[in-house]
Formats: structure tokens, C-alpha cells, sequence
């Protein structure tokens, strides 16, 4: 009986064994997934820190989308580049500038 349970104990130790490679191939497979992923990300952040900055020094970067989108909008209404100006608080010439823009970008020159 004891050489039988014995036997036994040997089997259920292989077969575990076995179990906790086949476990530990999977981990290993995971990490090296995980690691080549993490080096690509590593390449695109490197490549964006080379790409140059286009925010410049922090100071004002310009008109931003809505304030664009007003301005075209009351242009479209007929409104004068001064009574834009005013309703929105720029200077007339900022607004002729993103008129003329638009127009050239409009007409394709």
C-alpha cells in the first residue's frame, strides 16, 4: 500500500510540475508580448520629443477654432470686419487677416 501511495505522490508531483512549466512558459510569453509593446511605445515617444515644437515659448498661439468660426460666421451674415471686431472684442485687423485667409483658402490661390 505505501509503495502504491508512493507511486502516486511521484505522478501527482510530475503532472504539477508539468503544470507549473507550462504556466511559467505562458508568464514568460506575456512579458516578452509586454516588453515588445512597451519598446515601440518607447520609439514613438522618442520620435514626438524630435518632432519640433509648434506651441513655440508659451505665448499666445493665436485665435483659437470658435473664435475662427464666429468671425466667418458674422462675415457670412454681411456684418462689417469693424462691427465684428467689436462684438467680439479683436482688432479689426486680426479680423481682414482670417477673412482673407478663408477667401484665399475658399478660391484655392
Amino acid at each position: 500500500m505505501s509503495l502504491f501511495l508512493l507511486l502516486r505522490a511521484q505522478s501527482l508531483l510530475r503532472a504539477a510540475d508539468a503544470a507549473v512549466r507550462s504556466k511559467d512558459a505562458m508568464v514568460e510569453a506575456s512579458v516578452a508580448e509586454l516588453q515588445a509593446r512597451l519598446e515601440g511605445l518607447e520609439r514613438e515617444v522618442r520620435e514626438l520629443e524630435r518632432m519640433p515644437d509648434f506651441t513655440g515659448d508659451g505665448t499666445r498661439t493665436g485665435m483659437n477654432i470658435t473664435r475662427r468660426t464666429q468671425i466667418l460666421r458674422l462675415h457670412r451674415r454681411g456684418e462689417s470686419t469693424e462691427a465684428i471686431a467689436a462684438t467680439l472684442g479683436l482688432r479689426r485687423h486680426e479680423v481682414e487677416l482670417l477673412v482673407k485667409v478663408h477667401r484665399m483658402a475658399v478660391n484655392g490661390t
